[in-house]
């Protein structure tokens, strides 16, 4: 399947994203990269960042955008992923969830 998108570059940001990164290079370039590896990207290396969350705890630097961030587990403990999602796209499977972290968000 040839993608309109082949010249994007994404990078999921997770430590175990392998379906995430299969399910994405049916559109665009996807890299997978460890969270531990953020200070090496370069802030012009790819179209868009996508943060998976696996239950740590980072910021992203703020030259890592434009960026979404899967906020998976966000009933666990909402006063971090509040913090976390000022400024960036945010979405979860549980949609209140997404409407809350989103209206935070700085544009």
């Amino acid at each position: 399947m040839e993608s309109h998108l082949s010249s994007t570059q994404l990078v999921v940001l997770t430590r175990r994203g392998i379906y995430c990164k299969r399910a994405l290079e049916q559109f665009a370039n996807v890299e997978l990269i460890d969270p531990s590896q953020l200070e090496s990207i370069r802030s012009d290396q790819f179209s868009l960042y996508i943060n998976i969350d696996e239950g740590m705890r980072y910021q992203l630097p703020s030259k890592l955008r434009p960026c979404v961030w899967w906020a998976i587990d966000t009933h666990v403990d909402y006063p971090w992923y509040r913090r976390k999602s000022p400024e960036i796209l945010t979405w979860s499977s549980l949609r209140n969830w997404t409407a809350l972290l989103n209206s935070n968000m700085k544009v």
